[in-house]
């Protein structure tokens, strides 16, 4: 099932100001598909799922889940939460420690008078899908974080919902569980094909579950596309800064080569970078992503500075090289190299024009 977002605007009111949390928010989030909500604290992302979700009231818009319409300011309607057939998981999985798992995952079809032995039939077979079989009588105080993660996720499915909303389900998680569990939850969406809208702020998150990433400031949709489009195309500074780690150098754009090539001058030297349709003489900045760069390779861009630092991290190597002396970039080279360049080193990074894009400063 599709759901339709068009206009969507919420105000807070507070005793000194007027806070607009969405701002005329529009999207379609086609039937199946994932589409992440990423964005800073207090962007209105988590608003316009409530919205969504029916928890909250817009002001003004409409939202529809498939041809129905939930919600509609100039068309009189609101559909209560429980009548909309939606799935929702939150941040503190909101489970209850009172009862066994079975009892959990139950508790919508008990509440929708479903009969005992669908009920137990259901619970079974979305316990096994969640890798919960043999959890069902226990306690929910003697779950893991993880487990506990599955219940919220099992309970939400029980229903049979058409569409499921996520509320940075993971955030309570630490960073390996986190990690094991996006992957897991990832899988579960691609087999159940659920249409899904999940909220986080957290990059890496929303790079591995999505079909499609929306990411907002200040209560606006800035951006959105695959993970990979957003990822290495997004044109939006803030875009390209919030979504991963980037190098953003300023310069001037002093001509085109033959091969269609920007080129672009700072005081440590010129780069042939892509992007097109810029004026010669206008102050651009260009952006590369740290694992862009390398120590080696022919026929790229060739940047020379002194290494100032240089940190392990078990993937890879962080090393922070100073190109001028208002200059320095990050470069993460992999920690397979025969060897890392130490602190007051004077190095070569290599990268290709193609990792090299020119922005509007």
């Amino acid at each position: 099932m599709e759901v339709k977002v068009t206009r969507v605007t919420k105000v807070f009111h507070t005793k000194t100001e007027r806070v607009r949390a969405l701002d005329e928010v529009s999207f379609l989030c086609p039937s199946g598909k994932v589409l992440t909500l990423l964005g800073p604290s207090g962007c209105g992302k988590t608003t316009l799922l409530r919205c969504i979700a029916g928890l909250e009231e817009p002001d003004f818009g409409e939202i529809r889940l498939g041809e129905r319409v939930v919600w509609s300011k100039e068309k009189g309607v609101s559909v209560p939460p429980e009548r909309r057939g939606i799935g929702m998981v939150f941040q503190s999985y909101a489970i209850w420690p009172h009862m066994t798992v079975f009892e959990n995952v139950a508790f919508p079809l008990r509440v929708k008078k479903v009969p005992r032995a669908e009920v137990a039939r259901r619970v079974r077979a979305i316990l096994e899908m969640v890798q919960l079989s043999g959890f069902e009588n226990r306690p929910a105080t003697r779950l893991s974080g993880g487990q506990q993660q599955r219940v919220a996720l099992a309970r939400a499915l029980v229903s049979e919902p058409k569409v499921l909303l996520f509320d940075e389900p993971l955030s309570n998680l630490d960073a390996k569980l986190r990690e094991a569990t996006r992957h897991e939850l990832r899988t579960f969406l691609s087999h159940l094909k659920i249409t899904a809208i999940y909220v986080t702020h957290d990059r890496a998150e929303a790079l591995a579950i999505s079909d499609e990433i929306a990411v907002m400031n200040q209560g606006k949709i800035v951006a959105r596309g695959t993970p990979k489009e957003l990822y290495f195309f997004a044109d939006d500074p803030f875009v390209v800064d919030f979504i991963g780690r980037a190098n953003f150098l300023k310069g001037t754009l002093v001509g085109y080569d033959p091969d269609g090539f920007a080129l672009v001058r700072f005081p440590f030297g010129v780069l042939r970078c892509v992007g097109q349709g810029f004026p010669l003489g206008m102050e651009v900045t260009v952006v590369i992503r740290p694992e862009s760069f390398s120590l080696s390779g022919e026929g790229g861009n060739v940047l020379s500075g002194r290494v100032i630092s240089a940190i392990f991290t078990g993937e890879d190597y962080e090393v922070r090289v100073s190109l001028d002396e208002n200059t320095v970039v990050l470069a993460k080279l992999e920690a397979t190299f025969p060897t890392i360049p130490q602190p007051g080193e004077t190095i070569e990074l290599r990268v290709t024009p193609q990792w090299c894009r020119v922005l509007r400063a």
